[in-house]
């Protein structure tokens, strides 16, 4: 019974190159909170590589059960496969990536251009997050802390605009016309950057004005289908948690 199942599951696999877990207990379960970038970007990777998996949204408020029953240290998201459970939003993404290779989520026939792409992720990553904690750790936010801030993130561009040259004059995602782990996890971050500066300035950072090649990845990453269907890119929403949470109010740097 079980030969002939994974005889006409490996067939399924080669006419139409979709992939499952070979293991029939290894059940897929995603913990994430509904506003995390981090499960946005898992929930991403997911819907690429066209797996069922049950998403359970954890209650950051009330998670002893989460701490005690899933990950001690009550962080998310954090993926459950089979009995395994698996945490950090990049590692979830690698690991969807080694399960199911033919979605393509690094690129697989050149070790160093998967190394770009892991460094590229990296870079924006901590350097968007690092901005974001230096502006938002000195309340009240000012004009002067806030044209920091908007410095930090434009040298971040130009240095991005860069590695996307290296890899595609055009693009419109990282690799050129190949959507990858790179637009996946950079998209959910280039949401929140760019929706913060609109509702401070009235408008997106001057800088990619400048920048085509960055200005055409980061709406085009965004406004992807796998990006739109599994996240809520509500701006209105946004702002307003933005306005209750950091005490800033619409265009108060506009110039």
């Amino acid at each position: 019974m079980y030969f002939l199942y994974y005889f006409f599951l490996h067939i399924y696999q080669k006419m139409f190159g979709v992939f499952y877990p070979s293991d029939l207990d290894n059940k897929v379960v995603l913990y994430t909170k509904s506003t995390s970038p981090y499960g946005h970007r898992v929930r991403m990777a997911l819907k690429v590589v066209n797996i069922d998996y049950e998403l359970v949204i954890v209650d950051m408020n009330d998670r002893e059960w989460y701490k005690k029953e899933i990950y001690p240290e009550g962080k998310v998201p954090a993926l459950k496969y089979g009995q395994e459970v698996i945490p950090e939003s990049m590692v979830i993404v690698e690991l969807l990536h080694d399960l199911y290779p033919t979605a393509k989520l690094f690129t697989t026939a050149d070790p160093v251009r998967k190394a770009k792409m892991k460094f590229a992720i990296g870079l924006f990553e901590d350097r968007v997050l690092s901005a974001n904690r230096k502006l938002l750790d000195t309340r009240p936010i000012t004009r002067e802390s806030f044209d920091v801030y908007v410095e930090t993130i434009s040298s971040l561009y130009r240095r991005f605009n860069g590695l996307l040259l290296e890899q595609s004059s055009s693009g419109p995602y990282f690799l050129g016309s190949q959507y990858s782990a790179v637009d996946i996890a950079l998209a959910p971050f280039v949401f929140q950057v760019s929706t913060f500066a609109k509702l401070l300035t009235g408008k997106n950072f001057k800088v990619l004005d400048d920048l085509p090649r960055l200005r055409t990845f980061l709406d085009s990453i965004v406004n992807h289908p796998v990006c739109q269907e599994t996240g809520t890119l509500d701006e209105e929403r946004f702002s307003n948690v933005a306005i209750e949470r950091f005490g800033v109010t619409r265009n108060m740097f506009v110039k």
